[in-house]
């Protein structure tokens, strides 16, 4: 009886090892082409000048937060009429748009998020108004936003940080 459980167990290990073995072969014989190619990448932080004087092209990866494109205001805009300059700059470099959408987080930023592709490249522009508190002269405190936009192209990263 001993050597029919020992038996039974070999014949449980192997059919197990062969399930096992089947199933990873499968995953190790994906095309590679098809693998996404895109990577964790620091963001890096420019004035609006410095980023328009430098030379990017989407397809590179990268992470820039742009800032003093807009000055500060007071109100938020209307969600369904706000665009983003990035957006636009791309749009002229024959990117489309995929998806968008915006949404505002508890006691925090507003982010507009656009999706972006040219067929083998994408990137992603994300516009945050900050809300921002400054005191005057007469000692009374002002609200106002802060506008940064970013740019994250062909990488994995955080949208908002």
């Amino acid at each position: 009886m001993s050597n029919w459980k020992n038996r039974m167990k070999f014949q449980l290990i192997l059919l197990l090892f062969l399930i096992l073995s089947s199933c990873t072969e499968d995953l190790t014989k994906k095309d590679e082409s098809k693998q996404l190619k895109l990577r964790i990448v620091e963001t890096e932080q420019l004035k609006f000048d410095d980023f328009n004087n430098r030379r990017i092209d989407p397809c590179d990866t990268f992470s820039i937060e742009v800032e003093n494109i807009y000055q500060d205001i007071e109100e938020l805009p209307p969600a369904h009429l706000d665009t983003a300059y990035l957006d636009n700059d791309l749009k002229n470099k024959g990117y489309k748009t995929i998806k968008s959408g915006w949404g505002n987080f508890g006691d925090g930023p507003r982010i507009l998020s656009i999706e972006l592709s040219n067929g083998s490249c994408n990137c992603n522009v994300y516009k945050k108004y900050n809300l921002m508190q400054s005191i005057g002269e007469n000692g009374q405190t002002k609200n106002y936003y802060k506008v940064v936009e970013r740019i994250v192209c062909n990488a994995l990263n955080n949208a908002v940080e």
